[in-house]
């Protein structure tokens, strides 16, 4: 049995929409008897925002088989700290089950925090901003989700938290501690959630060469899969084109999509299927 590593934006959806195949190649997945985590970088949404996506599109997911960076980030900051907040619901939900205080940076109207984190959200403007940077030179731990640069949405290419935070880190001359793909935080949580994912397994244990990452982007799915010692399995409905050879001769299977790359490893009775 095998367990397979996820990503979302890029592999089982763009936006509000699904990637042809993904849903039947997840399921065919599940009937094999091999694990599936679904790890994300966006941490915008709740975990059961996520579950209900993901439910929309066919695919039946356990909370603990869904991996946000808003999980892994809640993690680094200091239990009963007070957070001044710049993201999304996902990252509020996990930051409320550690925190003391969690104050929206676009409602805020305290001076102090001991710690700033930013997500992925959409009510960057100027008055957040300049309360965020004003936390952070006043003392406050400056946190993030992820840097993506940019992520794939339904109609093209999207800012993502990356372009947020550097406007951050630029002012205030600080460098986020930085939690989800390829960092740390998120690949102690990956290891976690596989082991703990291994337990109900009656295959046993996923591990090593019976593992796979699969991603649209080597800069943080390849980067996660080298982390964690697994191979990694890049398509190309995201961030990553044919067109991008060298990134693309860089990945361990190459398929033009998940439900591709499922039917490649299948067919070729790899340790994965």
């Amino acid at each position: 049995m095998a367990l397979w590593a996820l990503d979302l934006d890029g592999v089982v959806w763009l936006g509000d929409r699904a990637i042809v195949g993904a849903s039947a190649a997840i399921a065919c997945l599940g009937a094999a008897g091999h694990g599936v985590l679904y790890c994300t970088n966006n941490s915008a949404s709740t975990i059961d925002g996520y579950r209900r996506k993901l439910a929309s599109f066919g695919i039946a997911a356990l909370p603990e088989q869904i991996l946000t960076s808003a999980v892994a980030v809640a993690g680094l900051v200091p239990a009963g700290a007070s957070v001044l907040c710049a993201a999304g619901p996902g990252v509020v939900e996990a930051l409320r089950e550690r925190a003391e205080r969690v104050d929206l940076a676009w409602e805020s109207t305290e001076p102090r925090y001991d710690a700033v984190v930013i997500g992925f959200h959409r009510e960057f403007g100027y008055e957040s901003l300049q309360r965020i940077v004003r936390a952070v030179l006043d003392g406050a731990r400056l946190f993030a989700t992820n840097d993506d640069p940019i992520y794939p949405a339904s109609d093209g290419p999207a800012p993502g938290c990356g372009a947020f935070l550097s406007a951050v880190e630029v002012a205030t001359g600080t460098t986020a501690v930085v939690a989800g793909k390829p960092n740390a935080a998120m690949v102690d949580l990956v290891r976690a959630r596989a082991a703990a994912l291994s337990t109900r397994s009656a295959g046993g244990a996923y591990a090593g060469p019976d593992s796979i990452m699969v991603g649209d982007s080597p800069r943080t799915d390849g980067a996660l899969a080298s982390a964690l010692g697994w191979p990694f399995g890049l398509v190309l409905t995201g961030n990553t084109g044919a067109s991008d050879s060298a990134v693309v001769a860089a990945a361990d299977y190459v398929a033009t999509s998940l439900g591709d790359l499922v039917d490649q490893l299948l067919a070729a009775g790899s340790g994965r299927a």
